[in-house]
Formats: C-alpha cells, structure tokens, sequence
C-alpha cells in the first residue's frame, strides 16, 4: 500500500511539474493576474505532493 502511495504521489508531483512548465513556456514572464494565480497554485500543489511524498517515505523507513 505504501508502495502505491509513493508511486502515485511520485506521478502527481511529475505531473505538476509538467504543468508549469507548460504554462511557463505558453506565456513567458507575461504578467497576467491569471495565469500567475495558476502558476502559484500549481507550485502550491508541488510543494504540498512534495511534503506529502517526504512524510510517508519517512513513514515507511
């Protein structure tokens, strides 16, 4: 199960990454409210799959 949960959130945090890196590389330094609020809110979700990945391989150590 914990093996799972690692791979899953592995393939989420990959997935975000993906995702901003489209955003970024569509609409350059532009600044527009918009898409920063998107870009923000996807490093936010980065961050927090990141956090959740760390935790739970701690876990499993």
């Amino acid at each position: 199960m914990t093996e799972e949960l690692i791979a899953s959130l592995k393939s989420e945090a990959e997935s975000v990454r993906e995702q901003i890196l489209v955003v970024r590389e569509s609409h350059g330094d532009e600044p527009i409210d918009h898409l920063n609020a998107s870009l923000e809110a996807l490093e936010q979700r980065l961050a927090d799959v990141e956090n959740r990945l760390q935790l739970i391989t701690y876990r499993a150590l």
